[in-house]
């Protein structure tokens, strides 16, 4: 075999082993200096050479969780999944799924929902959305990815975050340090998934806000028949206020964090909401 060949060859069997190793490092993305290191480790045991990582960035650097889930009866309208903004409730309304589980509805989703960099002719399509205020929206995912850690839901080693991080604070200077571009779906910035791969903003999209979830979702439930929301995905806060997660140090951390999300959805007046509510503590 010819050394042309021989390359070929291990090119082909290297794509299909960086296809495990992005699931490995969505797996420990949540702490990123240890992520790596077990990436690495299962890139040695696997003998692919990290010269080839490094030529090929984008094995590992993909978009995360644009994913759009097409209605059942509407052809091209699309909704645009964002996590911790009420995404389960409205999947169950949208496939008319309330009597299953929420596993078995998740199921359900997974086999109907799509990248959307997987679609074509986007401005001939219809898409909608929720968007949440940054603040409780990343307190949601911390309680429901890190103290959660028996759940069924992780997309990563949960146990592995709880060991790592060990309070809100801890956990958002994580966030911060990682880019929206290989961010898990949770906690990557809203605006990011509202872009194409390009960075075009999506302009037909209808925008909700969860926190007027029930007025914002009922135009949509007439206009496409859907089922009524039921609050289905609590988190685990145990009555504790979000607010009380922060300090005056961790609200800046987020907020510069999420800055576009909180200017372009109409959030900008949380910070100083929040900062009130700190300083009279």
């Amino acid at each position: 075999m010819s050394n042309r060949n021989v390359g070929d060859q291990y090119e082909k069997v290297s794509f299909n082993i960086f296809k495990e190793i992005k699931v490995n490092l969505k797996r420990y993305i949540f702490y990123p200096a240890f992520g790596m290191e077990k990436v690495q480790k299962f890139i040695r045991k696997k003998d692919v050479k990290l010269s080839f990582i490094k030529k090929n960035p984008q094995m590992i650097s993909e978009r995360p969780g644009v994913l759009v889930l097409p209605l059942p009866d509407h052809e091209d309208v699309y909704y645009l999944i964002m996590y911790k903004a009420a995404c389960s409730s409205i999947m169950k309304a949208i496939l008319h799924i309330d009597n299953k589980s929420l596993e078995d509805s998740r199921r359900v989703r997974e086999e109907r929902e799509i990248a959307l960099d997987n679609l074509s002719n986007l401005e001939h399509k219809e898409f909608f959305t929720f968007v949440r205020n940054p603040f409780p929206k990343l307190v949601s995912c911390y309680t429901d990815r890190v103290l959660r850690v028996d759940s069924f839901r992780y997309l990563f080693d949960g146990r592995l975050a709880a060991s790592q991080i060990h309070d809100f604070k801890e956990f958002a200077k994580v966030i911060s340090s990682i880019p929206d571009d290989i961010a898990d779906g949770h906690f990557c910035s809203q605006s990011y998934l509202l872009s194409t791969k390009d960075g075009t903003t999506l302009s037909n999209c209808y925008i909700g806000h969860f926190e007027s979830l029930v007025d914002d979702f009922e135009p949509l439930r007439k206009k496409y028949g859907f089922d009524e929301l039921k609050y289905v995905n609590k988190s685990a806060r145990s009555g504790k206020n979000w607010k009380d997660y922060y300090d005056l140090e961790t609200m800046d951390i987020v907020y510069n964090r999420y800055k576009n999300d909180f200017e372009l959805y109409g959030y900008t007046d949380e910070y100083q909401k929040l900062k009130d509510y700190i300083d009279h503590k």
